[in-house]
């Protein structure tokens, strides 16, 4: 009979321990492998993922809304580049005389175009920077782009964003003291790749209430924390458009950013992938590249900039491929050249996704033969995500405790679940970080796979799920129908005997028994309201009712001291069901205008800001519930 290598092993360690000597560790041991494999984490595909997997195996049908994979939810590949890339993988059908029949005319001599650039096709190796031609297009690409020609040997190919973004974390984090500081939330990427590199995260919190907007005095103030602690800030990360929330950064808060860098001496690390996923035409992608250039020397000379893009994004989706580009600017090229060589440590980027590059910025022209269907696909997609993102960010903002900004861009929705306390402990008693409770019982009852917050990472005591926007549009409507279900059911058993009316972004709660409408907000001796001039001040931005200086408590006790101080302020959700709720406590309505074309008016002494899409119910109640003379 013969024994396994562990059983006569493990039984030799047994004996030899007993005996008093030292057993050998073997080294792929867990407790003996590098520390940094183990701190690293990976959210997108972590214990929501694998849970979701097992119960797909279990025969439940799962939406794998968890990440970024437009292909695998129903998006169709785009026509041209896959008949590109056929007839380069099949180079022989160029021959057929019938290949004309099948393939139109600019597929074919693009293929021939590609082929000639290889040395054996694409079963050969490139250079490890990429194919120079392809590097050339990308070149082109960013010049057209932002309007300054750019160099192909300042650009590398690489097998999508994210290996490009853990080499440079590479080059840049020397050990533990060096920091890299990064918008929290976060994709998780940054989180793992400098754990694996030993480097010191440095998070800078971006402000949900101002549609998740960068604060330059946060970045401020996280770099003095970082420095007091000993560690040295090397670069800082900008995610435009946002992953995990969504955002678009304006020209401004770009400019603000570099000046940040020029200051502090720290490379801009511009991860720019969703640059084409944008849903809002009064805030269009601006490249970090582009606003650098235009603010002229010494800035555009000194600032050291590193930008990503990829096919995985935008209306290609193409992730499965693993094509992406990094381009450096104000490098010196010394350390181009010890990147170089790093790079060719794995001999060549995937040599078929850097034909898809290729075509991502170089798509059909004007006038030829494949140009009218490349347009109409491409804009059916992006039309499509920009209805899609309107409907989810709708869905999530009609739900009980629950709060989304909407998506600028990218290709996800970030809400806000406020959970009742007996949830929390709930989630505690289990063993789980609440958020994880919440989307663990989510997939479990509705087959919704998504990320918790956590992930990403978020303020303390604040809790988000994120999904993508990217299930099937004619699907959404039954998604969230589906979700909002198990929202309204979870939030009905967490709740206490009385219930929950409003729950606020600080964690005070209001009780409808405790706390109704017309007692919460009479007026406090400590009230303080700003004046009319300062009333725009007050517009958290649409789809957002906000209240001006609203109940700010450092707990969940409610009311506390100073229940409305100076210059502080609270939001609801700007649903018409909010509205409903507060109508039989009306007592007046009184409407200001702004420049800023959104409609104040005052609620018991208190500012909302409304937006035009309600207007014509709070029209309705003022008729019911007119203005008292005097007021």
């Amino acid at each position: 009979m013969q024994h396994s290598f562990y059983e006569t092993h493990g039984c030799f360690y047994a004996i030899l321990t007993r005996l008093g000597g030292k057993p050998r560790l073997r080294v792929v041991y867990h407790e003996s492998i590098n520390e940094n494999v183990k701190k690293v984490q990976y959210a997108v595909r972590g214990e929501l993922y694998l849970r979701a997997s097992e119960l797909q195996s279990e025969g439940k049908k799962i939406i794998f809304t968890n990440v970024g994979n437009p292909h695998a939810l129903g998006q169709k590949p785009l026509t041209f580049p896959r008949q590109v890339v056929a007839l380069c993988q099949a180079p022989f059908l160029l021959d057929d005389p019938n290949v004309g029949l099948l393939f139109p005319a600019d597929a074919i001599a693009r293929a021939k175009h590609y082929l000639s650039l290889t040395t054996g096709g694409l079963g050969a190796y490139s250079d490890s920077r990429g194919l120079p031609g392809i590097r050339k297009e990308v070149a082109e690409f960013i010049g057209r782009r932002d309007g300054y020609p750019s160099d192909p040997e300042l650009i590398f190919l690489t097998d999508g964003a994210s290996k490009g973004v853990m080499q440079m974390l590479n080059t840049i984090i020397r050990g533990a003291g060096d920091g890299i500081l990064v918008p929290v939330p976060q994709y998780p990427l940054y989180s793992a790749a400098i754990s694996l590199q030993g480097g010191s995260l440095v998070p800078y919190y971006l402000e949900e209430t101002a549609n998740w907007g960068l604060d330059i005095n946060n970045v401020r103030q996280s770099v003095a924390q970082a420095r007091f602690r000993g560690i040295t800030i090397r670069a800082m990360v900008i995610i435009n458009p946002g992953n995990p929330t969504g955002q678009c950064l304006s020209e401004a808060n770009v400019k603000e950013i570099l000046r940040f860098c020029f200051q502090e001496n720290l490379v801009l690390l511009a991860d720019e992938v969703y640059q084409q996923n944008i849903y809002q035409d009064e805030r269009p992608f601006v490249s970090s590249r582009k606003v650098l250039l235009d603010m002229g020397p010494p800035i555009s000379k000194e600032v050291q900039l590193v930008s990503f893009h990829t096919v995985s994004k935008g209306y290609w989706g193409e992730c499965g491929q693993r094509g992406g580009y990094f381009e450096m600017t104000n490098i010196p090229p010394k350390t181009v050249d010890e990147i170089y060589k790093i790079v060719s440590i794995s001999l060549s980027p995937n040599v078929p996704a850097q034909i898809f590059l290729g075509m991502m910025v170089n798509p059909p022209k004007p006038g030829e033969i494949s140009h009218g269907q490349f347009i109409r696909e491409s804009k059916a997609i992006l039309e499509s995500l920009r209805r899609r993102a309107r409907i989810m960010t709708d869905g999530f903002n009609s739900c009980r405790n629950v709060v989304c900004n909407f998506t600028e861009g990218a290709m996800y929705s970030f809400p806000q679940i406020r959970l009742p306390p007996k949830a929390i402990e709930a989630a505690k008693k289990a063993g789980k970080v609440p958020d994880v409770f919440y989307c663990l019982k989510l997939v479990e009852a509705t087959g919704i796979s998504t990320v918790p917050g956590s992930g990403f990472g978020q303020k303390e005591g604040v809790f988000h799920l994120r999904t993508t926007i990217l299930p099937a549009e004619e699907d959404m409507p039954a998604i969230m129908a589906s979700f909002k279900k198990f929202n309204d059911e979870f939030m009905e058993q967490y709740e206490d005997h009385k219930g929950y009316s409003r729950i606020w972004a600080n964690g005070a709660i209001t009780r409808r028994n405790e706390f109704p409408v017309k007692g919460l907000f009479a007026r406090h001796p400590n009230a303080a309201f700003p004046a009319p001039e300062d009333l725009p001040t007050c517009n958290l931005g649409l789809d957002r009712i906000s209240w001006a200086n609203g109940a700010i408590t450092p707990s969940n006790e409610f009311p506390v001291k100073g229940l409305f101080l100076p210059g502080t302020q609270m939001q609801l959700s700007c649903s018409r069901r909010d509205l409903h709720a507060i109508q039989d406590e009306i007592e007046f309505l009184q409407f200001h205008t702004s420049h800023d074309k959104n409609f104040y008016c005052c609620h018991k002494k208190l500012l909302l800001v409304v937006p035009l899409a309600s207007i014509d119910l709070l029209l309705t109640l003022m008729q019911t519930n007119p203005c008292p003379p005097g007021l």
